[in-house]
């Protein structure tokens, strides 16, 4: 009795903040390896490489939320990885003649990089939801989009500030082509994308599993 009591206690306050912190930390994080990925990437070549994540999220999902390889998980696996197969063996494809041979190479590198870790924080997630956020109730997803959005908040303020961005705000809204309305509605619309894209990602992760989310996504 004893040890089911102390198993349906809630984690303190220092574990949840170290689990939205670290968590969101790893997003930002990997957010800023993609978009350096598609700074050296076609968009065709990008969207080539990112299916790669479903092979790492296989591994991880087995190391991590000991989760039993199936038929179907295998199948999925190399359907949707064999795209990024057939770009790496193919070393003329899509490459951008602006760029050097050597940045191309870093693009491709960064990108794998960073579907490795998309796969990793997605497996961290569901360790957390198991282990951890003990609740059968969605409230849960909600908490972990809402504190992990705080730090991420947080992390792009100061980084606007310290960086000296923030003075090239309003150039940058005048410069846009249709103007600085429709440049104010396309942040706010494409926030808005984001976030149910977002919840549902983490919806998925509470709800099924990472990998399921992952082969969705």
């Amino acid at each position: 009795h004893e040890a089911s009591t102390s198993s349906a206690s809630p984690p303190s306050i220092k574990v949840l903040v170290l689990i939205y912190f670290v968590l969101r930390v790893l997003i930002v994080a990997d957010n800023m390896i993609y978009s350096t990925g598609l700074l050296y990437l076609s968009t065709s070549t990008y969207s080539l490489i990112c299916p790669s994540q479903i092979a790492f999220n296989v591994v991880f999902s087995y190391f991590i939320n000991s989760q039993k390889f199936t038929t179907l998980i295998i199948n999925s696996t190399v359907v949707l990885t064999s795209s990024a197969s057939l770009l790496v063996a193919n070393e003329d494809l899509d490459e951008p003649c602006s760029l050097s041979k050597g940045k191309y190479i870093v693009g491709r590198l960064v990108t794998l990089g960073a579907s490795a870790l998309y796969s990793l924080i997605l497996s961290l997630m569901q360790l957390s939801f198991e282990k951890v956020l003990e609740k059968e109730i969605f409230v849960v997803v909600l908490e972990m989009q809402i504190y992990t959005l705080l730090v991420t908040t947080c992390a792009c303020i100061i980084g606007l500030f310290a960086s000296g961005e923030w003075r090239g705000l309003h150039e940058e809204m005048k410069g846009f082509h249709k103007g600085e309305a429709y440049y104010m509605w396309t942040l706010v619309w494409t926030t808005i994308a984001w976030q149910v894209c977002s919840v549902g990602a983490v919806g998925l992760t509470f709800s099924v599993m990472s990998l399921f989310n992952n082969v969705l996504d």
